[in-house]
């Protein structure tokens, strides 16, 4: 009798221990998402009532995923950095999975957000160069789609390929903006759905986008119209010309979509495309047609594409390689320092390498103090600051001011 009793007691932990694991493995879902603090209309004062993203900026900051930029304000119009964003991806990822357990920040801020991120997958560990430099909307896109599970995007718009206006499929973000606008997250900056991708996000879309993430009653359905076409005299009224992607690696052989957008956006807009600093004897093997189709039949050094609009012109430096863009990040040939803003580099993959003439982060100094000579750079220079430092604004400025020398 006492060894039955005995069993059946032994049963009844089992079962009860069994609940308990049960109980204490949380499912991963964005039911996870709930409000751990209080946001009233006023605390910021700079987010009106009547904003469009004021609904926003308040679930975001409830579900504790967004802070002010004081006490007192939330800058809806700056910018966020690369670091931000990878915080915010590493914070969804972590409360959709169940995990209640609090980040703890060290030296610089942001390492413990980039350790789980790269840990989780959200992000590549040489994929970014420059935490913190300010996030474009591709990027801002590219990080957010890979935090959360594919599930946690449901469609809810079918939007066909090509329909977003400055998005092609040639595009590394490509897939992650189709992913959040058929999801109802992303809509576009008008009515013809226009991402913009290389400008920098705003704090206001930030809130938008994240609050939507979390919270599927606040996605939106989608419904794009078609751009105007572009009169033959249309880019006489284009205030600015902008390439969606700032350095475009093209593989051997692979055709390549080149895309730039005008402001205002116009579907047809009469655009020049020009290769710049091609060898001579390489010129044969580029063919670069007028709507921006770039074919390289053999591996040639890097160059400068320059695309104009009227009197305005942006540049993208493109990089040949005989290897895929993924496969280049996946074998990890750069190796980065632990100094946040400057990375140390120790090994160019033949690839894609370049004789890198003088030392960069003395090259990226002159620029910003406004000490250098671009007629006396060479494209090595150029090139060398877009491969370390593609996103420092340096560089920027350095491509275009040697675009700008090489066509007078």
């Amino acid at each position: 009798m006492k060894k039955a009793g005995y069993l059946i007691l032994c049963l009844v932990l089992t079962l009860l221990l069994s609940c308990a694991a049960a109980a204490a493995e949380t499912k991963k879902s964005l039911d996870n998402f709930t409000e751990k603090r209080t946001y009233t209309q006023g605390m910021f004062g700079d987010v009106s009532a009547e904003a469009w993203y004021a609904s926003y900026v308040g679930e975001a900051y409830k579900l504790d995923l967004m802070n002010g930029s004081g006490k007192t304000t939330f800058n809806p119009s700056g910018n966020i950095t690369i670091a931000e964003t990878v915080a915010i991806a590493a914070r969804l990822n972590k409360i959709y999975n169940g995990d209640s357990s609090a980040f703890k920040q060290g030296e610089p801020w942001y390492q413990v957000y980039v350790d789980y991120a790269i840990e989780k997958e959200i992000i590549g560990a040489c994929e970014y160069f420059n935490y913190t430099e300010k996030a474009t909307r591709a990027d801002f896109v590219s990080i957010l789609a890979r935090a959360l599970p594919s599930e946690a995007f449901e469609n809810i718009n079918s939007l066909e390929d090509g329909a977003i206006p400055d998005i092609n499929s040639s595009m590394r973000f490509c897939d992650a903006a189709y992913l959040l606008y058929n999801a109802g997250i992303l809509s576009g900056s008008d009515k013809y759905g226009t991402f913009k991708p290389g400008t920098n996000i705003l704090r206001s879309e930030v809130a938008t986008i994240i609050s939507r993430v979390a919270k599927r009653d606040g996605r939106v359905k989608v419904t794009l119209e078609d751009l105007p076409e572009c009169p033959v005299d249309g880019t006489e009224n284009v205030k600015s010309v902008s390439v969606s992607e700032k350095m475009v690696y093209v593989q051997v052989g692979q055709p390549y979509q080149l895309n730039a957008y005008t402001d205002p956006w116009l579907r047809n807009p009469d655009l020049k495309w020009t290769a710049l600093d091609v060898d001579e004897e390489d010129k044969d093997s580029v063919s670069l047609t007028a709507d921006g189709f770039l074919t390289v039949n053999k591996k040639v050094g890097p160059f400068i594409v320059v695309v104009e609009a009227g009197n305005h012109r942006d540049v993208c430096t493109v990089v040949v390689a005989d290897k895929s863009y993924e496969e280049l990040k996946n074998e990890k040939q750069l190796v980065y320092s632990n100094t946040p803003s400057i990375p140390s580099l120790e090994n160019l993959d033949s690839s894609i390498a370049a004789v890198l003439y003088i030392d960069g982060t003395a090259l990226l100094n002159s620029i910003y103090d406004n000490e250098i000579s671009y007629e006396n750079m060479v494209f090595s220079d150029v090139y060398q600051l877009t491969y370390m430092f593609p996103t420092f604004s340096a560089t920027r400025i350095a491509a275009e001011k040697y675009a700008e020398y090489l066509a007078e």
